[in-house]
């Protein structure tokens, strides 16, 4: 839950556009995708102590097995992935 409220957040702040929040769930693995209409590439932010806000994606490389972003035609795609304990 907070991986998708860190992705939603991010989607709110910067995308400036609608989004869609997809989620699939696989006997080993669930998936979250965020895609929107803004081409741009998020960042991690260096992790400084001191900057308010900004740790979003710092959070979600902690907690995912695997994330990343792909860019489609129509902006862009955000995902995290998670292995469940069936694929243990």
């Amino acid at each position: 839950v907070l991986v998708v409220s860190e992705l939603t957040t991010n989607a709110v702040i910067h995308a400036h556009s609608p989004f869609v929040v997809r989620v699939e769930v696989a006997i080993d693995s669930v998936r979250v995708e965020i895609s929107d209409e803004n081409c741009e590439r998020p960042t991690m932010s260096d992790g400084a102590q001191s900057s308010l806000g900004g740790h979003g994606l710092l959070i979600v490389d902690r907690l995912a097995s695997e994330w990343g972003v792909v860019t489609t035609p129509a902006g862009k795609v955000v995902f995290a992935e998670f292995q469940t304990s069936a694929a243990q």
